[in-house]
């Protein structure tokens, strides 16, 4: 009975990798895909976004977290979307500060994200450039939480600045840089993204 039991868990845990989960580690961030989407694809993606966040603003971010869309039962969510979004648009990203022996995690909703690009498209860069604002945006709180300035935006967020422009600020200026530049550099060279993936 103890050897089905240890068989049947090994099955259970082949048939949840199987259906879609899977890990990724880049610069000590997890990147999980828990979502329905293809697994590769997805946790590819967000490795592509990630290398055009500068390191330093994703010290102490521990998970990334891809799951389908977020669970509008929790009730501190859905005041989230109410204060953030008043006018009912989709949430695309959550972030989550370290708490105790919760890790500072950033959930994307990769349903929103994903939401009204056509499957031929799904392995251009749009996609990448769909996750990157959404990641960028949610690193944003990220530097905001840990009271550090930006590397990448030369200034540090501050109680006179409000946290969610300070967020959309890092996102549009991380978007800009993939948009305006038009050659690759060697750490992307080496992750083997090409021109025509930017």
């Amino acid at each position: 009975m103890h050897s089905f039991l240890l068989v049947s868990e090994l099955y259970d845990e082949q048939a949840s990798n199987f259906s879609g989960s899977s890990e990724l580690f880049m610069d000590g961030v997890e990147i999980v895909n828990a979502s329905g989407m293809n697994s590769y694809m997805i946790t590819r993606q967000v490795e592509s976004s990630l290398m055009w966040i500068p390191k330093a603003d994703l010290e102490g971010l521990k998970v990334i977290r891809c799951i389908d869309q977020i669970d509008l039962q929790d009730q501190s969510a859905r005041n989230e979307q109410q204060k953030v979004h008043p006018h009912g648009y989709d949430i695309t990203g959550m972030y989550y500060r370290e708490r105790g022996e919760f890790p500072a995690t950033i959930e994307l909703y990769v349903g929103a994200i994903y939401r009204d690009i056509p499957g031929f498209l799904m392995y251009s860069s749009i996609p990448v450039l769909r996750l990157t604002e959404t990641l960028a945006h949610e690193v944003g709180h990220h530097i905001a939480a840990r009271g550090v300035a930006s590397s990448f935006l030369n200034f540090r967020f501050s109680h006179k600045t409000d946290e969610e422009e300070f967020a959309e600020e890092h996102a549009r200026r991380i978007q800009g840089r993939m948009l305006n530049n038009s050659k690759v550099t060697g750490e992307q060279k080496s992750a083997g993204i090409r021109v025509t993936d930017l």
